[in-house]
């Protein structure tokens, strides 16, 4: 994960700065909670075998 959009690269605190801060699966879908620079929480999330897949296929 990294910053992208505006509310994650701009903030009152710290900019450009996200943090993981939990975690859920549920019926196989990860669901991510991030801190973005120190003012909200956002949440991202992706299909959990999708992401195995991405690591373990992708290229060094």
């Amino acid at each position: 994960m990294e910053p992208e959009t505006y509310y994650e690269k701009f903030g009152f605190q710290i900019p450009n700065v996200i943090f993981p801060t939990g975690n859920v699966v549920k019926d196989g879908l990860l669901y991510i909670y991030y801190g973005v620079t120190d003012t909200a929480i956002a949440l991202a999330t992706v299909p959990l075998d999708e992401l195995v897949d991405y690591i373990l296929n992708e290229p060094q």
